[in-house]
């Protein structure tokens, strides 16, 4: 039967109208722009040219950039060089302070080891040899004594000497001996700036669109200043972590606001200019003058004072830079933003009709009128088409090898073997041509080769610096490769903010930026991988570096592209393109734009602008001058087009074969009762059975699961337990046939808290020389009330009657956070686990999420068994995080689906109260049986052994099928949970559960995480529900 069904629908203006034809069975759009005087609305970059585009007042504020430029050079650099560390250092040996240094070193350190760290004569950095020296000394047949390759060898015991030669000056790092096992600490911490940075993004971007760009600007200025100034007071890493934790808030945001502030007032044509000189000739400045404040103050507290306090100047700021004036019309506030054109207009000498300024008032007065009918979109509306996807995944990974190559090459200058100084200078230096050159290329060779070009030469010259011997060169290939890798930062988010659409651009830069921040934690590491061989870092930057520039060139060409608009634009974008096209290679007219009309102006352009990287994001380059929902060659001068356009459109058949008809022997009632009764998978249970004997196999599947949980929650506790009684070990003291609480008598200082003596100090006496002259411990000789820290420790296994990896590597008094970094590290890994599985869930399925968790952590779990220091334990952990709690909470949410609304409550009680507590209870004991920490882990990663048999343990989730509509699957699922309760139910039910459950799914909107905090009661809900949990 065929309905006739005509009607014509116009739209609000009366200037678009949609007509339907059901006998044809076709759309007719019509387009109409009738040329009125209200239609032509003027942007704020119309108005630019009548107030000056690059003026006098632009000059002054293009200068103005000069302190902020510097001060996230200070802020990004710093770090450097207050935890500079010299190649040469050795074990302190006391006792050793009459000989030279080159007597020192060569009787007390042995030659360095395959796999230990050598300096550059070859001797050991780490350790010593485990001799009485004074003996020796006493005894010695020669006037220099000469070390005997034969002695035994262990760590440093007593501190660590430093060849101050080329580093002139205490660091932090050698203040506090971040060298050798605790060498990573400075990598640490300034991953942890890194993360302060995306919190800070995050703070400040809120503040900047809240409040405004100055308040941003001096806030992030302000706090930077603190945090430096705080460094210098820091006495341990902890202290010094949260300083540079909080000075990452001020990166870089200390700059970036300036940036968007002084770009959004130059005309498009000077863009390019000022958003690459600014950096070529401020930023590179500030970069090459810090090493020699560093070197010429010879105090790394002082450095950081010097550097931290012109961060103050900032509060001036509201006073000498206006605010943004396309802020300010986004607030309303348009008579203040006018206010402020004026004072440009004065400044610059122009003179601007009333006339304009009315005209503006008015066009952003009507566009704020009908903002709230716009529709909002959310950087998820970038992964719902699959080239858009395609294109923004290429775009993050692509921007993350670019952070990562750019920050690693800044940090390798210290493993380059030549004077540090020098060479970060000479490798800042690099920016000035690279940006010279970029602002003379970009518009001409265009985006893509250009991004390609850049990484794979630096990619190439950093190979190229691995394979040389002479530090000269390689430190040439290197400074060459950091010189094109400042080309590729310099197009990355430029590139990217062109391909983004207009209405999800801002979003869509944010969390591009912010994965480049992620990837800048990891660089830190990367270059400390030069403990293992210079070579390394350089070696896998190059690799990244021609990765990242490969993957440039499936994206599409931007140069002389009208920029995507809407999501439909961004989808379709460069459909036409070829991988080998090549702007400068083709003729203009084969890359010509297509005509601009004037359309109607969207308010969210008013707020199109995020906040923008250190190198140009949003409103870099040609990229503001295109970003306007109107482009236009021409800005200032008016065009009147009268856009009407007939559009047909076939309509598709949009219902799959199986849900659009199904013929049933039912009469008409007997299938509207079906209709009502069976739309989701609880109506149909209690015919297959909901509580049944499948349902009671299930609670029992649950059991592997509940100890895999218990496990992994608890096994860290076990694995890094340290007795409460622990004392200095005093190798003097171990030939004395002292008893444990004699040794602790004559050696340790006495407290009045349990355990009655000090943990982290023992005496500072000089126990070969009293065992030599006077061996009585109860002598006077004996006693004194001078400490110093201890270098290594004996333990009281009674209580915990095994080594631990804590007791084994002495994770006690000053290391005793590693315990808690670990612990901490391992939740970090949960919280990625669960986006990842959570995906993985909803995509492939529960089964697969749940089998490749159960994989990461029993992985994860055996290789814990083989660490050997901090960072391979703590990465252990981070993986074996991935699962927890994946590993319940995926067949918690399968069996529960198969259960009974009534019963649901009984299952998560017996799954925690039952599952959980057994294996929490059970596992102390089997640790305290086994007694070794590595066999332990072995044992706890079985059950997780048995999660990879899941596929034949639990079933798919029945939901899940419905919801990705595998209707076959579902009824499967359904016929077997039937069999197994016995039950026989009417066949036709499921025909009925698929229609109905079908027919809502295609009424059901999809939803994202974002829409539980569009409406306040609800959003308010889901926030006192994560503040309970």
């Amino acid at each position: 039967m065929t309905t006739k069904n005509n009607y014509i629908v116009n739209d609000s203006n009366g200037q678009n109208s949609l007509t339907h034809d059901n006998n044809n069975e076709v759309f007719t759009i019509t387009q109409s722009k009738p040329k009125t005087k209200e239609e032509k609305r003027m942007d704020f970059d119309e108005l630019l040219p009548y107030v000056g585009e690059f003026g006098l007042y632009q000059k002054i504020l293009f200068l103005l950039m000069i302190p902020f430029a510097s001060f996230v050079a200070w802020v990004y650099f710093t770090q450097i060089f207050i935890t500079l560390v010299p190649g040469e250092h050795w074990c302190k040996v006391p006792g050793l302070e009459n000989l030279t240094i080159d007597q020192r070193i060569a009787l007390a350190i042995p030659p360095a080891g395959i796999y230990d760290n050598a300096g550059a004569s070859g001797h050991s950095r780490c350790s010593m040899y485990k001799v009485n020296f004074t003996q020796i000394l006493i005894n010695r047949t020669t006037i220099i004594p000469i070390a005997d390759p034969s002695w035994p060898v262990q760590k440093c015991q007593y501190g660590w000497e430093y060849n101050f030669t080329e580093i002139p000056y205490e660091t932090v790092a050698t203040e506090n001996n971040w060298v050798c096992d605790d060498g990573a600490l400075p990598t640490y911490a300034q991953s942890i700036f890194f993360i302060g940075a995306i919190w800070g993004g995050l703070l400040f971007g809120f503040i900047a669109d809240k409040y405004g760009r100055i308040p941003a600007l001096v806030g992030a200025n302000v706090i930077g200043c603190i945090a430096g100034i705080a460094t210098a007071f820091s006495n341990n890493f902890w202290e010094f972590a949260a300083c540079r934790f909080f000075l990452g808030f001020a990166f870089d945001n200390c700059f970036t606001m300036m940036y968007i502030l002084v770009l959004e007032y130059v005309g498009p044509k000077w863009r390019t200019f000022v958003a690459n000189m600014s950096i070529a000739l401020f930023f590179t400045t500030a970069a090459c003058v810090l090493p020699w404040i560093a070197y010429y103050l010879a105090n790394w507290r002082m450095t950081t004072i010097v550097l931290s306090i012109p961060l103050a100047l900032s509060v001036a700021t509201p006073w000498l830079v206006p605010e943004s004036a396309r802020w300010l019309v986004s607030q309303g506030q348009i008579d203040r933003a006018i206010h402020i054109l004026k004072k440009f207009e004065r400044i610059n000498g122009t003179q601007v009709p009333d006339n304009v300024y009315k005209y503006f008032k008015e066009s952003c007065e009507q566009e704020l009128s009908i903002e709230d009918t716009n529709k909002t979109y959310s950087v998820i509306d970038l992964f719902k088409s699959p080239r858009l996807r395609k294109i923004v995944l290429l775009l993050i990974v692509i921007w993350m090898a670019i952070s990562l190559v750019f920050d690693g090459h800044v940090r390798n200058v210290d493993n380059l073997g030549l004077n540090v100084f020098i060479t970060f200078t000479i490798a800042s230096a690099t920016e000035m041509p690279a940006d010279t050159l970029l602002t003379l290329l970009l518009d001409r060779w265009g985006r893509r080769w250009l991004a390609f070009g850049s990484m794979a030469v630096s990619g190439i010259f950093s190979l190229g610096a691995c394979a040389v011997s002479s530090r000269i060169y390689a430190a040439s290939l290197a400074i060459v490769g950091r010189f094109f890798v400042n080309i590729s930062y310099n197009i990355g988010l430029q590139y990217a903010a062109e391909l983004l659409p207009t209405v999800v651009r801002a979003q869509g830069m944010a969390l591009i930026h912010i994965m480049g921040y992620v990837a800048s934690i990891i660089a830190p590491f990367i270059v400390y991988l030069a403990v293992i061989s210079p070579e390394l870092p350089l070696l896998l930057l190059g690799i990244l570096g021609i990765i990242g520039g490969a993957l440039a060139l499936f994206l599409p060409e931007t140069l002389d592209q009208e920029l995507p608009q809407t999501l439909l634009d961004g989808e379709d974008f460069g459909k036409n393109q070829g991988l080998w096209d090549m702007p400068c290679m083709m003729k203009k007219a084969d890359h010509e734009q297509r005509p601009e009309f004037i359309r109607s102006y969207r308010a969210d352009s008013i707020r199109s602008s995020g906040r923008l990287s250190l190198r140009g994001e949003v409103l870099r380059s040609s990229m503001i001058q295109r970003s306007s929902v109107r482009s236009r060659k021409n800005s200032s001068a008016p065009v009147e087009i009268k856009i009407q356009d007939t559009i047909q459109i076939n309509k598709p058949a949009i219902m799959k074969e199986h849900l659009k008809t199904r013929s049933y022997d039912m009469e008409l009632s007997e299938r509207t009762a079906l209709r009502q009764k069976f739309e989701s998978i609880d109506d149909i249970l209690p015919h297959v059975g909901n509580f049944g004997k499948y349902q009671l196999y299930l609670l029992l599947a649950l059991f592997p699961y509940g100890l895999i949980y218990s496990n992994l929650y608890f096994s860290t506790f076990f694995l890094t337990l340290v007795p409460q009684e622990y004392w200095c070990y005093v190798p003097e003291l171990q030939d004395l046939n002292l008893t444990a609480e004699e040794r602790i008598k004559v050696a340790i200082p006495a407290t009045d808290t349990f355990p009655y003596y000090d943990k982290c100090n023992r005496k500072d006496l000089n126990f070969r020389e009293l065992i030599q002259y006077n061996k009585n411990p109860n002598s006077p000789a004996w006693k004194t009330d001078k400490k110093v820290k201890c270098e290594k420790w004996e333990y009281n296994l009674t209580q915990v009657p095994y080594l631990t990896i804590s007791s084994e590597l002495d994770w006690v008094c000053d290391k005793e956070y590693l315990i808690s970094s670990s612990q901490a590290i391992f939740f970090c890994g949960s919280i990625l686990g669960s986006f990842i599985f959570g995906w993985i869930a909803d995509h492939k399925g529960r089964i697969p999420a749940l089998v490749i968790s159960c994989l990461v952590s029993g992985v994860g779990t055996v290789a814990t068994a083989w660490s050997n220091n901090f960072w391979t334990f703590a990465l252990c952990r981070f993986f074996t995080g991935l699962a927890f709690d994946n590993c319940i909470n995926i067949p918690l949410i399968i069996v529960v689906e198969y259960m009974a609304i009534n019963r649901r409550t009984i299952v998560f009680n017996i799954a925690f109260g039952i599952h959980f507590a057994i294996g929490s209870t059970v596992l102390p004991w089997v640790a305290y049986y086994v007694s070794d920490w590595r066999h332990f882990a072995y044992i706890v990663a079985i059950p997780m052994i048995v999660g990879l048999f899941t596929p034949w343990i639990l079933p798919e989730s029945a939901r899940w099928y419905a919801s990705t509509e595998q209707w076959e699957k579902v009824v499967e699922n359904l016929k077997n949970v039937a069999r197994v309760n016995g039950k026989n139910p009417d066949p036709r039910i499921y025909d009925a559960f698929i229609r109905n459950t079908g027919d809502i799914n295609n009424r059901v909107e999809s939803a994202t995480l974002f829409d539980l905090f569009k409406t306040p009661r609800l959003a308010r809900t889901t926030i006192l529900l994560i503040s309970f949990w």
